[in-house]
């Protein structure tokens, strides 16, 4: 697997794999498909200051992550929410903990103190994949979420960067 920062030219590929997600999941609270031009205004907008990565495997995008701005009032700036979404033929075999892990890493190199997960519950494997990598339950916030016709709860896990 290779990881490289996104590039422009990735947009499509990405659109393809998130729609998925914002179509049949509520992994994303997102509700309408996205176009690959407002994914590529999202992945320059992290870039400036953050970081936004895709894995590659045999140079097809298998998944992609990114993080960036937790909350937008200064006392916030070394805090940043990160976010992960891979193709779910690729899970499960280690490729989101390397991806992650390297994300992580560029966080951390950045200055940045804190990251920050919102998972929706239930999501086992999501709990699961964060707990192992570190972070830790802070949270849950019920019913904030609304998708299919279901009100769903989010999760909130924290991993300290630095020591």
């Amino acid at each position: 697997m290779h990881i490289r920062p996104a590039s422009a030219q990735d947009a499509q590929p990405l659109v393809d794999l998130y729609n998925e997600y914002i179509l049949k999941t509520t992994t994303t609270f997102e509700i309408a498909p996205i176009s690959a031009s407002e994914m590529q205004q999202r992945i320059e907008a992290k870039q400036v200051s953050h970081d936004w990565l895709v894995a590659a495997i045999d140079g097809t995008l298998v998944g992609y992550a990114y993080y960036g701005t937790f909350h937008a009032r200064a006392a916030y700036r070394h805090t940043v929410e990160a976010s992960i979404y891979l193709h779910p033929a690729h899970q499960g075999k280690g490729y989101g903990k390397v991806l992650y892990r390297q994300l992580l890493a560029s966080a951390t190199e950045k200055g940045f103190r804190e990251a920050i997960a919102i998972i929706t519950i239930p999501n086992p494997a999501s709990l699961a994949f964060h707990q192992a990598l570190g972070f830790q339950e802070t949270g849950v916030l019920k019913n904030v979420g609304y998708k299919f016709g279901d009100y769903i709860d989010v999760g909130i896990w924290q991993k300290t960067l630095v020591p």
